[in-house]
């Protein structure tokens, strides 16, 4: 049988799970491994000197013999799909937020859950990974990002302050996490006003010759050595500041 143990993991690779806000629980064992019973091959009987050789004699195989390889991996593939879908119907009820809760209950909700379904508590000390993985799901959570949008900037700031010690940081780090919030705020603050200006040259010139050189003067105006990123990043079709904003997260 597919054994199991009880384990956490996020998925944050950039784009993908965690875009949506997807957080998976995956408890998993090793895979039985099958032997195949395989016989040695019968030799061809040895006929005696000067006699044609005598073709072997046919051996009656019996019924269809069922492959043992197969039975298990359909066994270990049965298995593996039924626990897919109990992982699933846990993610899907740790990541279910009452919207109307305040922020305070939504994350006391969370971290109950938190740690029936999955056996963690981020709040320890000795929980330093998981505190920073549970905290990043819960601000991607929609209806977390709902309440910090609507805030002004200041109230904002102190919400994620709070957000941050209720999961267990220090103040230390509180602080270290506050500054970088400090610094995406006016990072995005500069975005936009270039996605407004570049919309601007874009409507003014169409598409003139000295387009391309005017939005590099505009991008080095903005962001000075990333520039030229911020170009290759257009032109492949990526614009940063046109992405989803997650407040505490970029």
């Amino acid at each position: 049988m597919l054994g199991r143990r009880g384990n956490i993991i996020v998925l944050l690779a950039a784009g993908t799970l965690l875009s949506a806000g997807a957080f998976s629980l995956f408890r998993g064992g090793d895979a039985p491994v099958a032997q195949a019973d395989v016989s040695r091959p019968v030799p061809a009987p040895v006929s005696p000197p000067g006699e044609s050789p005598r073709p072997p004699a046919r051996q009656d195989s019996g019924p269809t013999q069922k492959d043992p390889t197969a039975e298990v991996s359909a066994r270990w593939m049965q298995e593996a799909q039924a626990l897919s879908q109990e992982e699933e119907a846990k993610r899907r009820e740790l990541l279910d937020v009452d919207p109307t809760l305040p922020l305070e209950a939504q994350q006391a909700v969370f971290l109950d859950r938190l740690s029936t379904i999955a056996g963690v508590d981020p709040r320890k000390t000795e929980a330093q990974l998981v505190r920073s993985q549970a905290t990043e799901l819960f601000l991607r959570l929609e209806p977390v990002q709902a309440h910090l949008v609507g805030m002004p900037v200041e109230e904002r700031r102190v919400a994620l302050a709070d957000i941050r010690r209720r999961m267990g940081y220090s103040e230390e780090q509180i602080a270290r996490k506050a500054a970088e919030d400090v610094y995406r705020d006016a990072r995005w603050e500069k975005g936009h006003a270039y996605m407004k200006a570049r919309e601007a040259l874009l409507s003014r010139l169409g598409q003139a010759d000295s387009l391309g050189a005017e939005l590099g003067s505009l991008r080095e105006q903005y962001f000075g050595h990333e520039a030229s990123t911020l170009a290759r990043e257009e032109a492949a079709g990526f614009f940063r500041f046109q992405r989803r904003r997650i407040y505490g997260r970029n």
